[in-house]
């Protein structure tokens, strides 16, 4: 699936989509499940995690 077709299927601009892909934005958690359900993912798997100890 491109940014623009993905753009079209959740309701945002492609600028908004770029922005998300890139890292330049985070997603709110609403997005994020819609991204999820549309990409038929779990939230989780949207970014990638660091778990940092100390």
């Amino acid at each position: 699936m491109t940014q623009a077709q993905f753009a079209e299927r959740t309701g945002w601009s492609k600028r908004m989509v770029s922005y998300f892909a890139t890292g330049q934005r985070p997603m709110n958690p609403e997005a994020m499940y819609l991204a999820a359900m549309i990409l038929n993912i779990q939230m989780e798997q949207l970014y990638e995690w660091e778990i940092v100890t100390k």
